[in-house]
């Protein structure tokens, strides 16, 4: 088999594997084996082109792949990026560049950058305004210095290869800021670039966006340690740090940065006052942010006046500590279920199920007296479940129940206002804001926008 025959394996088995996690779940038995296909094409590439004394081989070949469908996941998730800058190389005819080289050949073609911005571009407005009045008008820094894939002033002009702009200039980048959002979790490009930059041992920064809580990240690093955008001191901070690694003079710039930062948190009216902690944590201070909850997702559909059956599928995780739950509850800041007389905003979730065990999109009014039978046989109870150190957790909370009824008929359901609590361990708690997101193929009388 030659390589060309290889790297097209790589490719497709990676597309099935994709296909399959989005279709069936992490945990199918039809994900899992297209990921075994994938990984058994990896190594062959590796071993052919990198050699089986190489670095990469040996750190792939070395994986335990004997895990669920979450942890094979999480393996794919690590060794994607590497796998993607391999298959970048064999396109180029084996004939890349290193790093040292792409530094040396910068004078022959366009100057590298000083800072890559790594971001999704739904979230350009707001990064915008912090390149123009913090790095730019604040830091003194020039066009050329930065990466800014989403304006051409900074370099990237109509037509140009946006693929190979990315690659050179996180390879030349002395800096890479992580424009962390929800949006940034959601796109395999921003999280390819984080992967990159953490394989070419980059020095990456990780910043919050307003409205992204520390579930955000991903596999890659803790956010305990990132920047937050709603916050001043930490903005003052970060400005310090690029000082630091870009060796700027500051002495004739500090009131320009000061009012750089004012102009930069005045402009953006979320962020104008620092936004409360998403997660608190009562226990001591080096148990904190111990649980991890990432990939939620909050669907319902409306099976009649009134009528409702919610899901909410997540992972859950802990690095440092096995976490046993307590209590799990939906919130809204209305009351949404119950009488006009006896009316609650809290919907406490009792049991879980296995995620794919019940799809929405599928379910019909008559599978409602069915699923309420067979429920009780395949869920687990919430109560002191244990999520062990190191390891996934995967749920789907599931509930049938009615809105507020009144005497002109049943409430719509709010589209807005809601957030999940989850209470572990002796006296923790997480809260984390939802935004409903229904299947109904219509929505009149059924949804409201509070």
């Amino acid at each position: 088999m030659d390589i060309q025959q290889k790297l097209h394996n790589v490719e497709t088995s990676e597309q099935d594997y994709k296909k399959n996690c989005n279709a069936y779940g992490y945990n199918s038995s039809q994900a899992v084996d297209a990921f075994h296909e994938w990984y058994k094409a990896v190594l062959l590439l590796l071993k052919d082109y990198r050699s089986g004394e190489s670095k990469e081989f040996q750190r792939v070949r070395n994986l335990d792949i004997s895990g669920n469908g979450d942890i094979l996941h999480d393996i794919y998730q690590e060794i994607s990026p590497m796998c993607i800058m391999v298959i970048d190389d064999i396109e180029k005819e084996l004939d890349v560049k290193t790093i040292s080289d792409y530094r040396e050949s910068s004078s022959e073609s366009k100057v590298l950058k000083k800072i890559f911005i790594s971001h999704s571009s739904k979230d350009s407005g707001i990064i915008s305004r912090f390149v123009e009045q913090i790095l730019r008008l604040g830091l003194g820094l020039a066009p050329e210095d930065i990466a800014f894939t989403s304006e051409e002033t900074f370099g990237v002009e109509p037509g140009e290869n946006i693929a190979k702009y990315i690659r050179d200039n996180i390879c030349g980048a002395e800096v890479v800021l992580l424009m962390i959002s929800s949006n940034y979790k959601a796109s395999d490009i921003c999280l390819n670039e984080m992967g990159a930059a953490w394989a070419l041992g980059k020095k990456c920064i990780s910043v919050v966006l307003p409205n992204a809580d520390f579930s955000y990240l991903g596999w890659l690093s803790s956010l305990e340690k990132a920047v937050q955008l709603c916050d001043k001191s930490q903005l003052v901070s970060l400005s310090d740090k690029l000082v630091e690694l870009l060796q700027i003079d500051l002495r004739k710039r500090f009131k320009s940065l000061s009012s750089g930062i004012d102009r930069f948190l005045s402009s953006n009216g979320t962020i104008a006052t620092p936004k409360a902690e998403p997660v608190k944590n009562v226990l001591p201070t080096e148990s904190s942010q111990v649980l991890k909850v990432f990939d939620v997702l909050f669907n319902s559909v409306c099976m009649g006046a009134g009528e409702y059956v919610i899901q909410i599928n997540l992972r859950m995780r802990s690095d440092e500590s096995n976490i046993s739950l307590r209590r799990v509850f939906l919130r809204n800041k209305k009351h949404f279920t119950g009488t006009c007389s006896e009316a609650f905003k809290e919907l406490e979730f009792k049991s879980y199920l296995d995620q794919d065990t019940i799809n929405l999109t599928s379910l019909k009014k008559e599978d409602i007296a069915f699923w309420k039978k067979e429920y009780p046989q395949k869920c687990h109870q919430v109560i002191d479940v244990t999520i062990e150190k190191g390891h996934n957790l995967s749920l789907s909370f599931c509930e049938y129940f009615f809105t507020v009824r009144e005497c002109d008929g049943y409430d719509e359901l709010q589209l807005k206002g809601w957030s999940l609590v989850i209470q572990y361990n002796v006296d923790a708690e997480m809260i984390i804001p939802l935004e409903l997101v229904p299947v109904d193929k219509v929505f009149a009388g059924k949804y409201w926008h509070n």
